[in-house]
């Protein structure tokens, strides 16, 4: 009877609280949050003060932390995944829950803003870091202890490399687009080097810069094959990024409409701009047309020409030094199984890496 009592009383305590919240709340604006030396860029929505406590964004301060965090807009649940963590936040609740186990947050999670909050002393709880509050300077100064749990890590795995691994090992074993066949299961390490990209980014350093790119997208099943290998030697090598652009988000769409190629979606105002700069890896004109396929299994030629994935492009100083487009000769259109995956032979493995480490080590410094 006593634990009931106890739940109705914290129960009716979060709704007293959440009733008189507005009344009791303002902004922190001048709240400054450092996670591991990198200041906290709050999007759209500002720490706030609440009964005598911060509560800070869910999504900005642990994606500063390198967690990958997702939002189920049916349920209005966050969960945060990261370091043998895994965090899970219901909206509309007083508890959370970390790696199963009920946590009562110093005051409840609440949506303020359009963004989900959490007391900042909660948060520290949870992933057992420190914090150092400067009042007169109005920072809070939180320091992670993820760099010695995980020693091996040169960097503080970021939101994109959790982003990254999720998006390719959720598809493991689902059937592909066709529904044919189902993708084959890979495992991608936390720390993996990657860095979303914008067009706009790739194209200056296409421009003038250095760097690896790598063009590709998680249903690519040659994608999939190839990037657990390409991570693994640009970590050997020591790399610090690979810029990655998922191509599905950014070219151009297309449809047979009554047996006639018609461009659905022009894509990404830069794209036409991504062609004429990776030009010279482009597929010549006679392989590289996009093509679609008819109902009869006819091939439809658009007149398009399109960066084929995987692409793995080196820039030196704002020059192609070096790429590689596909993964083995025989994946390549036209070829032994050039639509169609088959597992790599050790042969053809060796032949890859050795691939890989000469684009690599084109801009090795």
């Amino acid at each position: 009877m006593k634990q009931k009592r106890t739940l109705l009383t914290l129960s009716i305590l979060a709704v007293v609280i959440l009733f008189l919240a507005p009344n009791m709340v303002h902004a922190n604006n001048d709240m400054r949050v450092i996670v591991d030396g990198y200041e906290v860029n709050f999007d759209g929505q500002n720490p706030i003060s609440h009964n005598g406590y911060v509560l800070v964004p869910v999504r900005d301060v642990f994606a500063q932390m390198g967690f990958y965090i997702s939002w189920d807009r049916s349920t209005r649940v966050a969960t945060i995944t990261g370091y043998d963590i895994t965090i899970v936040i219901p909206a509309n609740g007083i508890y959370i829950y970390v790696n199963g186990e009920v946590v009562v947050p110093a005051v409840p999670q609440w949506i303020y803003g359009g963004r989900l909050l959490l007391p900042v002393d909660t948060i520290i709880d949870i992933i057992g870091a420190t914090i150092t509050w400067d009042t007169a300077m109005n920072v809070a100064a939180i320091t992670t202890t993820f760099n010695q749990q995980y020693p091996e890590y040169e960097n503080i795995v970021t939101s994109d490399m959790l982003r990254f691994k999720y998006e390719y090992e959720a598809l493991n074993n689902q059937p592909n687009a066709a529904g044919t066949n189902y993708m084959k299961p890979i495992t991608i390490p936390d720390y993996n080097l990657i860095r979303y990209a914008t067009p706009e980014e790739i194209l200056e350093i296409a421009s003038s810069g250095t760097g690896l790119i790598l063009f590709g997208f998680p249903q690519c099943p040659w994608c999939r094959q190839m990037t657990p290998l390409l991570i693994d030697i640009a970590l050997e090598k020591g790399l610090d990024v690979i810029h990655y652009i998922d191509m599905t988000t950014i070219r151009t769409t297309w449809q047979l409409q009554d047996g006639i190629p018609v461009m659905t979606d022009p894509g990404h105002p830069s794209y036409q701009d991504l062609l004429i700069a990776f030009s010279s890896v482009l597929e010549p004109m006679e392989l590289n047309p996009f093509h679609l396929t008819d109902p009869n299994g006819t091939p439809i030629n658009t007149g398009e020409l399109r960066i084929f994935v995987p692409t793995v492009v080196a820039i030196y100083e704002g020059s192609i030094v070096a790429s590689h487009v596909y993964t083995v000769p025989a994946s390549a259109p036209g070829n032994a199984y050039g639509n169609h995956w088959h597992p790599l032979s050790d042969e053809e493995l060796a032949y890859l890496r050795s691939i890989y480490e000469q684009v690599i080590a084109a801009i090795e410094l």
